[in-house]
């Protein structure tokens, strides 16, 4: 709807029922794109391309495409105001979608050597136009989610996506398994049906995005005039400081993230069930407490999240290296599964916190260019870091670093291993202090509401024992507690 004022069109803000409409089909598109995202991303992605014969220098630039593809949000820019967000996402979306057809069908007509190729082009492909989706789509949720609502909405839509991932990847993994049973040698197929499945899935998501509402574009806030300096995050100090921040971050994540996988397999020896339901586990921790970070970052700031998260991420990776003692031992799964958890939980509040506070601190009408330049400087970065991390673990494998506990005698030497690196593990430390490097950059980024560290641990305890209490009421707990009291006296006593 547009109205005439003083000769000029100006456009209609939508309605509180068009905007609510609105959310809801966001939500939609998000879990079709994320059930696409699933089925061809993540583990079922890399272990697609190991058995097509990938190397772990081309297992890390397959995580870096994505990343570097990011840098084409800056040229998008410009198409916001000629043409509208939502056809932009639509198209961008509709044509990067169509390279899943490809890497599902060529693997079953093609060498191997040719169909890795066709899979590297498509997630190439696939992410280019993605990127150039992501610039409207960043302007246009900006301009549509009311921002006290940002970290409920976009907490609600994580956790509804989340739940899905993790359906979806149990799932995946149970069919991978049985097709191999079912057909021996030809493991294959039951990529190529599930990358079928993904480009099914994320054409349907099509429909939805373009059913979402567009608020207007103010002309002078995001015209094309303001795009002729994209120079303007930068001229910002603070939110200078929150791409050092991120940028480091992305650095420190991407660096070892692309290869956990390739250690559980070539290191841990461990199988893809194992390995999907070790992160089914992490998604599920996050889908858990994605709402617990969700109310700490609307009652206080996001900042004060990434304080707790991103040094419990950094602890995570350094746990890595205990996993092997050189050898695979009897605390390897258990450790594993306490990695995941801390992941987990990490995950969900970096995640969530960084994506708000980036919003938070972009101005209003104008978000594209701040929005654009903090997730361009982070994929670019992050996709160097994946690259050069398959680099550094070429050139340390073979090397180690440990400690030994020895104690001989003139028969018999008995050798346990307190401390040992090797190969991966370089990599998992260097990333780690990485991380708690970035936490310097952090504390000079200023956020209303901010709070203290010491405090914080306090309210995220009392916001992870809030459902306990409600399961166990505090008298139903005293009760039993002096039920249990009485018993052990009578025992005592008897």
């Amino acid at each position: 709807m547009e109205e005439v004022k003083h000769g000029l069109v100006e456009p209609q803000e939508l309605s509180e029922e068009e905007v609510r409409r609105g959310l809801w089909l966001v939500i939609k598109d998000g879990m079709a794109s994320q059930a696409m995202a699933t089925l061809t991303g993540g583990a079922f992605l890399t272990a697609f391309a190991l058995a097509l014969g990938a190397s772990n220098f081309l297992i890390g630039l397959l995580s870096a495409i994505p990343l570097f593809a990011q840098f084409l949000q800056l040229p998008a820019l410009f198409l916001i105001g000629p043409l509208k967000r939502r056809s932009i996402c639509v198209w961008a979306s509709g044509i990067g979608r169509s390279a899943w057809l490809a890497a599902a069908l060529v693997p079953l007509f093609a060498p191997k050597e040719v169909a890795l190729k066709v899979l590297v082009g498509a997630v190439a492909f696939q992410a280019a136009f993605a990127a150039v989706s992501n610039a409207s789509w960043n302007s246009w949720m900006r301009d549509l989610v009311p921002e006290k609502e940002f970290g409920r909405f976009f907490s609600r839509r994580m956790a509804l996506t989340t739940a899905l991932a993790v359906i979806l990847a149990l799932l995946g993994g149970f069919f991978v398994d049985q097709w191999q049973r079912w057909f021996p040698g030809r493991g294959l197929g039951a990529y190529c049906f599930l990358y079928f499945c993904g480009f099914l899935l994320g054409f349907w998501g099509l429909k939805y995005l373009s059913q979402i509402p567009e608020p207007p574009l103010r002309l002078g806030r995001e015209s094309p005039g303001a795009f002729r300096s994209l120079l303007g995050p930068l001229r910002d100090e603070n939110f200078r400081r929150l791409l050092r921040f991120y940028g480091l971050w992305s650095f420190a994540m991407n660096f070892a993230s692309p290869f956990f996988v390739v250690y559980m397999v070539l290191w841990l020896k461990m199988s893809m069930a194992l390995i999907v339901a070790l992160g089914v586990l992490g998604q599920f921790v996050g889908l858990v407490f994605l709402p617990i970070w969700g109310r700490l970052s609307d009652a206080m700031a996001n900042k004060s999240v990434l304080r707790i998260s991103v040094p419990l991420y950094a602890l995570s990776l350094i746990a890595w290296t205990f996993t092997t003692l050189p050898e695979p031992h009897a605390m390897t799964v258990p450790l594993l599964v306490g990695i995941y958890v801390a992941v987990g939980v990490s995950q969900a509040g970096v995640t969530l916190a960084a994506s708000n506070i980036s919003l938070k601190l972009s101005p209003k009408g104008a978000a594209a260019p701040y929005l654009a330049a903090y997730n361009v400087l982070g994929s670019i970065l992050g996709g160097m870091a994946s690259v050069l991390g398959g680099v550094v673990a070429d050139a340390l494998k073979g090397y180690s670093f440990g400690f030994f506990f020895e104690v001989s005698s003139p028969t018999r030497q008995y050798l346990q291993p307190l401390l040992h690196f090797k190969d991966l593990d370089f990599l998992f430390l260097l990333a780690s202090l990485m991380g708690f490097m970035s936490l310097r950059e952090l504390s000079r980024v200023k956020e209303e509401g901010e709070l203290e560290k010491g405090l914080l641990v306090d309210l995220l305890l009392e916001e992870v024992k809030r459902p306990i209490k409600e399961l166990i009421p505090r008298e139903g707990l005293k009760n039993f507690l002096g039920v249990l009291t009485v018993s052990q006296r009578r025992e005592k006593g008897g």
